[in-house]
């Protein structure tokens, strides 16, 4: 027997008919947004989602005064991402079609976004991407290659991925398993690793933070002594 809901309807199992008919997000909190409606349904194709940026969805959430839509995904996304060099948390998203505000390439692979100041960071210029990484896509390590990556069973203008198993760019950099000719993208094994990678990042800048302020440290107890070469904590020059 199917359960009912207090008007004695059977609740519908489609989780869009099921969430909020109206909303806020976090990417503009002051503002309330809408599930759909009929204005749009007839140019729904040609609606672009501010926040991924593609089109062809079915639902969507919308501001009529604003005309600011998200799909219904990044509705619910929250940013979580802290880069100092801007005001707000950015939101990790796949590549879109913008051009990185640091390096004014082209956000290829994966992008640390502001939606609301439509701020893009390519994820290489907001850390560095290991040379080396442990994926669950693969039982060996795989390694980060610069260069175009060429298999041995890719037709010769076919190139995919064996994570995704979607066509790519073979001039994009890949993750690659030389021993098992196994290749993947950067965008299909980044988001697992990014929180280690950032961990490292952060412990990186600590230890280079303590290293200046013991070196300026050990500086000033080297100029109170007066005579060089006699201060242990610093290596003075005779």
């Amino acid at each position: 027997m199917l359960a009912t809901n207090a008007s004695g309807s059977v609740p519908s199992t489609n989780p869009v008919l099921n969430c909020p008919h109206r909303s806020d997000t976090r990417f503009t909190p002051n503002t309330c947004f809408t599930l759909g409606n009929n204005s749009w349904k007839s140019n729904m194709e040609n609606i672009r989602c501010e926040g991924c940026e593609r089109k062809n969805f079915r639902f969507c959430y919308g501001c009529d005064e604003c005309d600011f839509k998200l799909d219904f995904k990044c509705a619910f996304r929250a940013p979580t991402v802290k880069y100092e060099g801007h005001e707000h948390l950015l939101t990790l998203y796949e590549k879109n079609q913008d051009l990185c505000n640091s390096c004014g390439q082209n956000c290829y692979a994966f992008v640390l976004r502001c939606v609301e100041c439509d701020f893009n960071l390519n994820i290489d210029c907001f850390c560095s991407l290991p040379s080396t990484i442990q994926h669950k896509c693969h039982i060996d390590p795989l390694t980060l290659m610069a260069s175009s990556v060429v298999q041995e069973d890719d037709d010769y203008d076919e190139y995919y991925c064996d994570a995704c198993e979607k066509e790519r760019n073979p001039n994009l950099p890949v993750y690659y398993c030389a021993e098992c000719d196994y290749v993947a993208h950067i965008d299909c094994v980044i988001s697992e690793v990014l929180p280690s990678v950032l961990a490292e990042q952060e412990r990186n800048a600590r230890a280079k933070e303590a290293a200046a302020k013991l070196a300026s440290t050990a500086a000033m107890l080297c100029e109170n002594v007066g005579v060089k070469g006699t201060c242990s904590l610093h290596p003075c020059q005779t």
